[in-house]
């Protein structure tokens, strides 16, 4: 009887590691540590400079580093005052404008 429960173990843990072959194997020349993820909605400040006016700068600092500078012409929007912040971010905003956050 312990044979045979052994047995099934074996079997199932096999069957438990087989997708884990299967993508090992198949990506063997591409493992994903290789390259890090690319974020594609992370720009650089250069593509924001040439976005020029279209950009609405949203800055999720808290208040006292908001205070102590952001970019010109930012809007705060952070979780500690989320709700009286959004409808004047949400007023600003158009389609037509990029967002850009930052903290």
């Amino acid at each position: 009887m312990r044979a045979s429960v052994f047995r099934q173990v074996l079997v199932l843990v096999g069957l438990a590691f087989l997708p884990a072959i299967g993508q090992a194997l198949y990506y063997r020349n591409n493992p994903a540590w290789q390259a890090p993820p690319v974020d594609p909605g992370q720009v650089s400040l250069a593509q924001t400079k040439n976005w020029g006016d279209a950009v609405l700068w949203i800055d999720a600092r808290p208040d006292a580093e908001f205070n102590q500078g952001h970019v010109p012409a930012a809007m705060q929007l952070n979780e500690d005052n989320w709700d009286g912040l959004l409808r004047e971010v949400l007023t600003a905003w158009s389609p037509e404008r990029k967002l850009v956050v930052y903290c």
